[in-house]
């Protein structure tokens, strides 16, 4: 598995999937597009700036949690393209940061994707306590895997806005820190 490296992009190693062209990001709703089946999942207009919304379906529905596994995560990955070691990875990355202080996942579910229509395919769901099922990063629409700090930044910013990220949080040292030797 390779890493995203510093240009943030990554060409896709798969050979039996092909990957479509990016689509393009959306600053609309989940809306018309949203079979009936799946009242709640929708992209809400008020989330915080730094999360992308995407016109897609959700892969399960929300209305199938209840509150004692919400917020969950959900990975969808393209399984021909080998990307289940990197899902567990991620998922096991964001478990073990959302476990205390009031930012827990309670649940995960890892899908693998094997349709053509799904090839080259990574994203990462959020259902939030309210039952409204978040996509909060796709593969093709971002260009490249995303990163564990941002992805890490991005549900917090859903679960818990006031939880301390530590390291992985926006300003981290550089901006508390101060040369003060003269």
């Amino acid at each position: 598995m390779s890493s995203n490296g510093a240009s943030g992009e990554e060409k896709s190693d798969c050979v039996s999937c092909s990957v479509e062209d990016p689509t393009s990001l959306s600053s609309t709703t989940v809306s018309s597009q949203v079979p009936s089946s799946l009242p709640d999942s929708k992209a809400p207009t008020d989330l915080p700036l730094s999360i992308p919304s995407y016109d897609f379906p959700a892969p399960l529905q929300a209305s199938n949690s209840s509150s004692s596994t919400t917020p969950s995560l959900i990975i969808e990955f393209c399984d021909r393209c080998r990307w289940l070691h990197r899902a567990s990875w991620v998922q096991t990355e964001l478990l073990i940061t959302f476990t205390s202080g009031g930012a827990v996942l309670r649940s995960s579910t890892l899908i693998p994707m094997t349709m053509d229509e799904t090839a080259g395919r990574f994203r990462v769901w959020i259902i939030t306590s309210h039952n409204q099922t978040i996509c909060i990063s796709d593969r093709k629409s971002e260009g490249g895997f995303p990163e564990v700090k941002v992805l890490k930044q991005r549900i917090r910013d859903l679960i818990a806005p006031n939880h301390s990220l530590g390291h992985s949080d926006r300003g981290g040292k550089k901006d508390s820190t101060s040369n003060t030797d003269a």
